[in-house]
């Protein structure tokens, strides 16, 4: 399946994204998508345009502004489709850490515990310093990307501090 999008960056480029797997389905449905002409996979969460939907939708769209390396990143995208709002962000090839504890790739190897346990403190120290709580960190939302790095993702319940929640 083909789905039309433009990225923000350049808006007059009309691209396709093919949707080639779906990657996880929580609150919201995540999909593997490839773009040809970027020659890149990416991760399209969906948002059905329910109340709900639309809701978490905004929420999130709050927080597509942070450059971090453990933050991961977001790519804004116009997509014109009335059934729902989309999310385009780096695709972590390396899937979430809760696979990576449960399957034990870190048992025993403390210098790697120690560095991940870093990476996930430097995206908090980022985020609280940008007035943002995350409110939801758990092993499912923190993904291992390219580079073996960390990535905090699923900002869909997050607070800035000064909201009134």
């Amino acid at each position: 399946m083909e789905l039309p999008v433009s990225f923000l960056d350049n808006p007059s480029e009309s691209v396709s994204l093919r949707i080639d797997k779906q990657i996880g389905e929580g609150k919201f449905t995540v999909f593997r998508v490839y773009c040809a002409s970027r020659k890149a996979n990416y991760a399209l969460k969906i948002f059905p345009t329910h109340r709900e939907g639309t809701s978490f939708f905004r929420r999130e769209q709050r927080f597509c502004r942070f450059s971090h390396p453990n933050i991961i990143q977001r790519f804004p995208i116009s997509c014109q489709n009335s059934e729902f709002h989309a999310h385009l962000t780096e695709f972590a090839k390396f899937g979430d850490f809760f696979d990576v504890v449960n399957d034990k790739l870190i048992k025993n190897n403390e210098a790697l515990i120690r560095t991940y346990f870093h990476q996930l403190i430097s995206g908090l120290e980022y985020l609280h310093s940008h007035g943002v709580a995350h409110i939801d960190l758990k092993l499912a939302n923190l993904m291992v990307g390219l580079n073996f790095e960390l990535k905090i993702i699923d900002f869909d319940q997050a607070q800035l501090t000064s909201d009134n929640h």
